[in-house]
C-alpha cells in the first residue's frame, strides 16, 4: 500500500506494517481453525442461519456475494464491493492508519479486516 502524499520513508513503512498484518492475520486464522474451545456458537444451526440471512442482507446493494462458509467461530467472505468511490473510501486517521469511511459499518469494518489479503 502506497500513501501518494507520502515520503519514500513512510511508503517504506507502510510497506512493513502491511507484512506485519499479513503475518499476523494468518497466524490470527490459524489459531481459529484449530480451536476447539470458546464461543462457537455459529455450531448452532439457527445462529449460523442468521449469520448467513445478514450477509445476504447487503448482498446486491453494498457487495456482489460470491461466497461464504461459516465456521463455528469465525466466517469467510469473498465478495466485491458494489458501492461507488464516494460511498467507500479509503482514508488516514490522525494517527496515520488506514480507514475506511462509508454508510454501511458493517461494510467498512469488513473492508479493514480484508486488507491483509489485498495484493501488494
Amino acid at each position: 500500500m502506497k500513501c501518494p502524499c507520502g515520503t519514500p520513508e513512510l511508503n517504506k513503512w507502510l510497506e512493513r506494517v502491511e507484512k506485519f498484518n499479513r503475518e499476523s492475520f494468518s497466524k490470527f486464522e490459524e489459531v481459529l481453525h484449530k480451536a476447539s474451545v470458546g464461543p462457537m456458537w455459529r455450531r448452532n444451526e439457527r445462529v449460523a442461519d442468521a449469520v448467513a440471512q445478514g450477509l445476504h442482507k447487503l448482498d446486491g446493494d453494498a457487495y456482489t456475494l460470491d461466497a461464504y462458509c461459516v465456521m463455528s467461530n469465525h466466517v469467510h467472505t469473498v465478495f466485491k464491493p458494489s458501492l461507488s468511490e464516494r460511498e467507500l473510501r479509503e482514508g488516514f486517521d490522525e494517527g496515520g492508519h488506514l480507514v475506511f469511511l462509508s454508510e454501511h459499518p458493517g461494510l467498512r469494518l469488513s473492508m479493514f479486516s480484508i486488507i491483509p489479503l489485498r495484493p501488494g
